[in-house]
């Protein structure tokens, strides 16, 4: 193998599995963005609805 195809996969190895490191954080990151959200968003509309109720 040339040294030119083995830097070649080096580089793509290395950028790929920094590449899947950085999305693995930003998913798991805004995950637990998404969920804390969600449930505010279902409480408040709890809240609203038991006061039109009530």
């Amino acid at each position: 193998m040339k040294i030119r195809t083995k830097l070649t996969l080096n580089y793509t190895i290395v950028t790929a599995i920094f590449f899947l490191l950085f999305v693995t954080i930003v998913y798991f990151t805004t995950e637990k963005s998404r969920e804390k959200e969600f449930f505010h968003d279902l409480r408040k509309e709890a809240i609203t609805k038991a006061n039109l109720f009530l």
